[in-house]
């Protein structure tokens, strides 16, 4: 997936993914919560980098991206309580 697939995906297929990315990341619900998440999936702007990585539950650099941004809020443990 690119950024110019963002207004093509469906609303259902963008929920699907992030569902999939919050599965394997369980912290970044503590980070985004649902009302958040409807107003990215609800626009799908090529902009949205941050979107990009939410649908993108397989992709290694999104992996490796989230891992790094979990791996720093665990340092601080009062961030994720």
């Amino acid at each position: 997936m690119t950024i110019f697939d963002l207004p093509t995906t469906s609303e259902a297929e963008a929920w699907a993914m992030i569902q999939a990315t919050l599965e394997r990341f369980p912290h970044l619900s503590r980070l985004y919560d649902e009302v958040f998440l409807e107003r990215l999936v609800r626009r799908r702007q090529m902009d949205n980098y941050l979107l990009l990585l939410l649908v993108q539950p397989d992709d290694e650099h999104a992996i490796e991206f989230w891992s790094a941004v979990i791996d720093d809020l665990e340092t601080e443990p009062s961030v994720l309580l």
